[in-house]
């Protein structure tokens, strides 16, 4: 099966109390749940900073904020509703007050069906947390972000696997 190549945009939301806002997932076709990070595919002709702003209007209601980065980038393989992507993902640090993810998107659309809800997580909580994360080790890569501050070029947090 011919993969879906695609790029992607994904937000580091930090509150001012080291938490971060995550997405619950299921992939039931691929048996994966977990929590990622919101945001998603950047459509033809839109820039990084326009898929960004668009996806979290979308996924979390979020209308005003600024961020730093890339931070983080990030090549991923994974099955999803019956096709096989390849995906480049670029991060961005967004550092925003607590808030209630409202998301704007019909919640039948087929973007939303798969989320399973929202949840800020002190960034100790992951690591002693059994739950399924991506990047996976994310809270040794928010460690380094915290302790190191915003990278001159982005580092790869890849799955060593891949």
């Amino acid at each position: 099966m011919e993969p879906n190549v695609r790029t992607s945009c994904r937000a580091i939301i930090v509150n001012p109390e080291n938490e971060i806002l995550l997405i619950r997932i299921e992939n039931p076709l691929a048996e994966w749940k977990g929590w990622i990070t919101p945001g998603g595919g950047i459509d033809k002709d839109e820039s990084h900073e326009q898929a960004l702003r668009r996806e979290l209007r979308e996924e979390l209601g979020l209308k005003r904020f600024s961020f730093e980065g890339p931070v983080w980038t990030r090549f991923h393989k994974f099955p999803w509703a019956g096709k096989w992507f390849e995906q480049t993902e670029f991060y961005y640090l967004v550092l925003i007050d607590k808030f209630e993810p409202k998301p704007t998107v019909d919640p039948s659309a087929d973007e939303m069906k798969d989320f399973r809800g929202f949840k800020w997580w002190r960034f100790e909580d992951i690591a002693k947390s059994k739950d399924n994360f991506a990047p996976r080790h994310l809270e040794q890569h928010l460690a380094t972000l915290v302790r190191v501050g915003i990278p001159e070029k982005p580092i790869d947090v890849s799955d060593p696997e891949v």
